[in-house]
């Protein structure tokens, strides 16, 4: 869905989009489209989506993708993020599974019929994928009287990669108390809770992960695998079968301990959980990420830097590879991991292509079938020089151009209004296209403008017109410096563990539990006590960002230091409220000074404001203005969490 105001319906006359779209009905990919900057390209990808309903977009690095994002938050609902995975071979191969759930998430919405915009730094398509067929059949649906056997139906959970746990905290969890089985798979928001009766599923439900609270009861239901590197039916067996033949075959100590070590784990039944660099030694054919993206539409934003990255990521990645081979850390199947950029290349070449430039230059390695050329420039920017704006404007409406201020805040836009009526324009606020010229105010954040001669449309944004840009609102991460993957530490960092404090990382170690091998983080303590956290529950831990790493003590493994630590910290904030208490009761008897009410600059600043509030902090402002606004001192306390590092 796009949002309400769409302004990618001033494309709707254009000869250059209509060109376009009529290539694309009769199949002419790859087609090339130049002369678009940044602008006048998310005003395409608007369009395409609100034509197509599907749309992925390639782009050359992890920047450019959360920049994209955050310029179609609010303009897009669907918006899906596949991040790249960090390459190693061997030994130390998890991830946090957060990574991993959002990476699945995006494959099966590409699957399914769903709706979305899909966007793909082009690191994130080299990691090999099992059969996209697997992960589309693969599924346990049930409903509410189903008999469903009890132990098979936890088997199938553990064969899909759900790990047990005391409660259910994230996805591709399950908790067991009795008869009630608790569980998160991929794409649902809240966990189902199922009560068994013998083996008859009695109820089904859907509850609150916070408060336990049930939401809603559910007839029905389907589990899909949790995991990205799962073996699915024989691939088990023909995995043991290839890797004893490639045993048998070599003389090697090195390939033989690494082998052996493989064999072990898959006979023991240990799932490949995210053990992407296994795949090649499991599996008879890789797939790639083109194989689950299938015919749907794939725009490649500045393609030439994309190849170019492309084909400089599998050099480095080559020669890292041939190091960790000779030092017996990887095995020469494991070339397979990384996508070679020929391979990658006759992929694009096969898919649904459209490739968006702003230069008419040559394009590498890639026969085109059709080219659009559109003739976008990006708009001046005033830098709040009115009076050039106002000169323009009287040139572009004498000339029959169609002007649209897109501005994010109702404020600015009464504020433009204003100043145009001031100069003798005559302004609209529209929330949709206009096709006779005029100046039209649209309330839509916009990342930047443009101009074009060939449909006489001009786009001004808030970066042309105040110098600065709109910032989509993000929602506030409560950790900062929470840790995505074990690649995010060195050895030797300091790390903060909610219940046992600050330690010392040491790296990534395989322990045997319950006979099974799982990885751990290893976090050393004072007197060398050493704590190990499953990678899995790698949330736990925040990287320490205090100011001065010098002076860091370590806390004491099972010890009080941590607890009288966080205990100081309260009491300081106690007798903090007290001193406070004291001092707004001498104020009160004063006469405080009432603020004005909120002007446009206070709304200015407050647009500008790159988060999305809560709704606790959108009371508490309002209940401060309030204050602010009375005739008297305020008397309000505002207590937040006080943190620690």
């Amino acid at each position: 869905m796009v949002s309400k105001n769409d302004i990618s319906t001033i494309l709707r006359g254009a000869t250059e989009y209509k060109t376009l779209r009529r290539n694309m009905r009769g199949g002419l990919f790859p087609q090339a489209v130049f002369g678009v900057e940044y602008g006048s390209f998310i005003l395409n990808i608007i369009a395409l989506y609100r034509d197509l309903g599907k749309l992925v977009v390639i782009v050359e690095n992890e920047a450019v993708a959360r920049q994209l994002q955050d310029d179609l938050i609010g303009q897009i609902d669907n918006i899906y993020l596949f991040d790249k995975l960090e390459m190693t071979f061997f030994d130390a191969y998890s991830h946090s599974h957060q990574l991993e759930n959002a990476r699945l998430n995006t494959l099966y919405h590409l699957l399914e019929e769903d709706n979305g915009l899909f966007i793909m730094p082009v690191d994130s398509m080299f990691v090999p994928l099992n059969d996209p067929l697997h992960y589309l059949n693969e599924r346990l649906s049930f409903a509410v009287g189903d008999t469903v056997e009890r132990e098979r139906f936890i088997e199938t959970l553990v064969n899909y990669g759900y790990s047990a746990e005391p409660i259910v905290e994230a996805t591709g969890q399950f908790a067991l108390r009795g008869g009630i089985v608790d569980v998160l798979p991929p794409l649902a928001e809240q966990p189902l809770r199922i009560e068994f009766f013998g083996d008859e599923i009695d109820s089904m439900r859907r509850y609150d992960m916070t408060t336990l609270r049930s939401i809603e009861n559910i007839s029905q239901a389907t589990i899909r695998p949790c995991r990205e590197g799962l073996l699915f039916g024989d691939q088990l067996d023909l995995a043991i079968e290839r890797n004893q033949a490639r045993l048998k075959a070599t003389k090697n100590g090195e390939r033989r301990r690494l082998l052996s070590k493989l064999i072990e784990e898959l006979k023991e039944g240990v799932h490949i959980d995210l053990r992407y660099q296994l795949l090649p030694l499991c599996l008879s054919e890789m797939h790639a990420i083109f194989d689950y993206i299938g015919d749907v539409v794939t725009v490649y934003w500045h393609y030439n830097r994309i190849v170019e990255r492309n084909r400089a990521r599998y050099g480095d990645w080559l020669e890292r590879f041939k190091q960790h081979l000779e030092k017996g850390e990887a095995l020469a199947e494991q070339v397979e991991l990384m996508l070679q950029p020929e391979v990658w290349l006759n992929a694009v070449a096969k898919s649904n292509a459209l490739i968006f430039s702003g230069l008419k230059t040559p394009l590498q390695y890639i026969k085109l079938k059709s080219i659009v050329d559109y003739h976008f420039r990006e708009a001046a920017n005033y830098h709040q020089h009115f009076d050039l704006v106002k000169a323009d404007i009287g040139h572009w409406l004498s000339s029959g151009y169609r002007i649209y201020i897109l501005l994010a805040s109702a404020e600015r836009l009464t504020a433009v209004q204003k100043m145009l009526a001031d100069g003798g324009f005559e302004s609209k606020i529209v929330t949709a296209e206009r096709d006779i010229p005029g100046i039209y105010l649209v309330k839509q954040a916009f990342p930047s403008g443009f101009t074009t001669e060939t449909f006489k449309v001009v786009v001004l944004t808030e970066r042309e017109l105040f110098g600065r840009r709109h910032q989509a609102k993000r929602r506030r991460v409560k950790h900062a410096r929470s840790i995505k993957s074990f690649t995010d530490l060195a050895v030797g960092d300091y790390v903060v563990h909610d219940t046992h404090g600050i330690g010392k990382y040491r790296g990534v170690f395989q322990l045997t539990v319950d006979g099974q091998k799982k990885d751990f983080l290893k976090i050393s303590y004072k007197t060398d006590d050493v704590l190990y956290v499953p990678v899995e529950k790698m949330e736990t831990l925040q990287k320490y960002i205090g100011a001065d790493v010098s002076k860091v003590r370590l806390s004491k493994l099972g010890g009080t230091e941590w607890s009288k630590t966080k205990q100081r910290v309260k009491k300081s904030v106690e007798d903090m409220t007290d001193q406070l208490i004291s001092l707004y009761a001498e104020r009160k008897a004063q006469k405080g000074y009432a603020f004005s009410a909120d002007g446009p600059w206070q709304h200015q600043f407050e647009d500008d404001f790159p988060y999305e509030e809560t709704d606790d902090q959108l009371k508490c402002i309002a209940e401060i203005k309030r204050d602010m606004e009375a005739a008297k001192p305020m008397d309000r306390l505002l207590c937040g969490d006080v943190g620690y590092g």
